[in-house]
C-alpha cells in the first residue's frame, strides 16, 4: 500500500478530477484510483456514466484478492531468502566438520562458538522470514478487502 493519504488528498478534487483519475486518466497508480473511487462513491456519484470502469475496478481488486490468497510461500521472495539461510546452514555445517580441531583449545573454541553463533542466527532469520511473509500475506489480504468494501455500491 502507498504511503500517500489519498483520502485526504481527494477531498480537494473536483468531481471531474475524481473521475479522470479514476478511469485511468492520470499518471496516479492503481491504488489511488480506488481511493479516487472511493471519493465519489462518498459523494454518491451517479456511477451508471462509469458503471464499465467501475466493473473492471471492482473485478481488478477482486482478482487481486484472489491472488493474494493463493499465494504461496515457496513462489514468494521470502523462499528464495530461506533457499540461501538453507545454504548458510549447510556450509556452516561443513565447514564446523571439515575444521582441523587440532590447533590450540582456545582457538578450537572460539571457532566453534563462532560457527554455532552463525548457526543460529541462519535458522532464526529462516523462521523470521516464514513469519514475515505470512504476516505480509495477511495484511495485503485485510487492505485489500478493505479496499474493495469502501468501493462496492450497496
Amino acid at each position: 500500500m502507498s504511503s500517500y493519504n489519498w483520502q485526504n488528498i481527494f477531498k480537494s478534487k473536483t468531481d471531474k478530477e475524481l473521475v479522470e483519475i479514476f478511469i485511468g486518466n492520470s499518471h496516479l497508480d492503481f491504488e489511488a484510483e480506488i481511493y479516487a473511487g472511493i471519493e465519489l462513491r462518498k459523494r454518491n456519484y451517479n456511477f451508471i456514466l462509469i458503471q464499465e470502469v467501475y466493473d473492471q475496478k471492482v473485478s481488478s481488486v477482486e482478482r487481486d484478492i484472489i491472488e493474494s490468497k493463493n499465494l504461496e510461500f515457496r513462489n514468494s521472495k521470502y523462499f528464495r531468502n530461506q533457499i540461501l539461510y538453507f545454504i548458510g546452514i549447510i556450509l556452516i555445517v561443513f565447514l564446523f566438520i571439515s575444521n582441523d580441531f587440532t590447533s590450540d583449545h582456545h582457538f578450537k573454541l572460539y571457532k566453534a562458538l563462532i560457527y554455532l553463533g552463525f548457526l543460529i542466527f541462519s535458522i532464526f532469520t529462516a523462521k523470521w522470514s516464514f513469519n514475515r511473509f505470512k504476516l505480509k500475506k495477511e495484511k495485503t489480504l485485510k487492505e485489500k478487502e478493505a479496499l474493495l468494501k469502501m468501493l462496492e455500491l450497496d
